[in-house]
């Protein structure tokens, strides 16, 4: 995906507010609003901060979890829930995640291509602790495309950018036929570190697809069975799972 430097005819004022940004300590905050997928299964989603281009990106960046404490990690899984109905949009209950990125960890040079990637990863096997990636998005962090386009204005108190969209989960195998394994739709925001207490809650819709958003949210209202995880295991729901889910289980692309 190609980006953009700054607009040659901005003012001055605007192109140094954005090297400011670029100086500052930022957070991404990134919702899970509901995924479905095209198979039936059990999932979870793995979210991680990255810059790929700069070695050891993950130190200093700090994670929070709904309304939990931050800990130094730059990655997490979102507890297992079981896809029933083929395309039907599920819920989670740790669906809300806020990446502190340390000063430094978002440039808009050549050097730099800051991201959230987000995995599907499917349970297999008897024990429930190998898994396959059957699936990834990759959402640009900083610098932005084109469009919905960054708050180059944007003061201390205000957002950078605050959307929600949706991403297409494409298939990690290597077969051409098999375009995508299933879709998510997130709300998220981006601006200078806050303290605790911010919301991703009121958004724009991406400009390219409303519709879908509108239709993730209407199912979300209505409410999905979903099974939710804690230390001790799964619990709750209508499909009530029995093994625990380890974070550390073994991964394979499909």
């Amino acid at each position: 995906m190609a980006f953009r430097g700054p607009e040659p005819w901005l003012p001055a004022s605007l192109l140094s507010q954005r090297l400011k940004a670029e100086e500052k300590t930022l957070d991404l905050e990134f919702k899970v609003l509901g995924v479905g997928f095209n198979e039936e299964g059990r999932y979870a989603l793995r979210l991680s901060a990255e810059n790929p281009l700069q070695a050891g990106s993950g130190a200093g960046v700090q994670l929070r979890v709904n309304d939990g404490e931050p800990l130094p990690a730059f990655s997490a899984v979102i507890e297992v829930i079981e896809q029933q109905d083929p395309g039907q949009s599920l819920t989670f209950t740790r669906n809300k995640f806020i990446f502190t990125l340390p000063k430094g960890f978002c440039k808009n040079d050549e050097q730099h291509d800051a991201h959230l990637r987000v995995e599907a990863l499917r349970l297999d096997g008897a024990s429930g602790q190998l898994t396959q990636r059957v699936g990834e998005a990759i959402f640009p962090t900083y610098p932005r495309p084109d469009e919905p386009r960054m708050n180059l204005a944007a003061q201390e108190h205000e957002d950078l950018y605050r959307y929600c969209g949706n991403l297409a989960l494409l298939r990690a195998s290597e077969d051409p036929t098999s375009r995508h394994c299933g879709g998510l739709a997130y709300s998220v925001a981006f601006h200078v570190h806050r303290a605790h207490g911010s919301s991703v809650s009121n958004c724009l819709p991406e400009p390219s697809q409303p519709q879908l958003m509108s239709e993730a949210l209407s199912e979300h209202k209505a409410g999905v069975s979903v099974s939710l995880l804690n230390t001790n295991g799964y619990q709750g729901g209508a499909h009530s799972l029995t093994r625990t889910w380890q974070p550390q289980a073994q991964v394979r692309d499909a």
